[in-house]
């Protein structure tokens, strides 16, 4: 039976993996550091810097920032709009990590600080109406 177990195992996980895989939304991205596909739900948020985006990825109990040649705007286009807010000219964050609200900010559940612009409260605040 453990025999069984051992070899069939990994089998199993392969499977079940492929299939959660499929129903998640991928970007197939080049990064300074590489080539990589980043699942959307794993994005925490994105920070603008000039003609560079930084990635801020959960990954599990780790988190790691990776550096891609694009722009807010471009990542904006290509991600799922129910699930990201701008909240700022220079962020976009994902709402599943948004912990909460306070005093003109977005209080992330890695505790990082999102300030949220005057010019963009309103559509912040249908958006997050709307999700949460």
């Amino acid at each position: 039976m453990k025999e069984q177990l051992e070899h069939e195992l990994p089998h199993c996980m392969d499977a079940v993996l492929a299939r959660y895989s499929k129903h998640r939304d991928v970007l197939e991205m080049k990064f300074v550091e590489g080539k990589y596909c980043v699942y959307q739900d794993e994005i925490v948020y994105m920070e603008s810097q000039g003609h560079k985006v930084n990635f801020h990825l959960s990954l599990g109990m780790s988190v790691r920032i990776l550096t891609a040649h694009t722009t807010i705007d471009a990542m904006q286009l290509q991600l799922n709009q129910n699930r990201f807010v701008r909240p700022h000219k220079s962020f976009l964050v994902n709402c599943s990590y948004i912990d909460k609200i306070e005093c003109g900010n977005i209080l992330l559940q890695s505790g990082d600080r999102i300030t949220i612009s005057q010019s963009r409260k309103k559509d912040v605040d249908a958006l997050l109406t709307a999700i949460l």
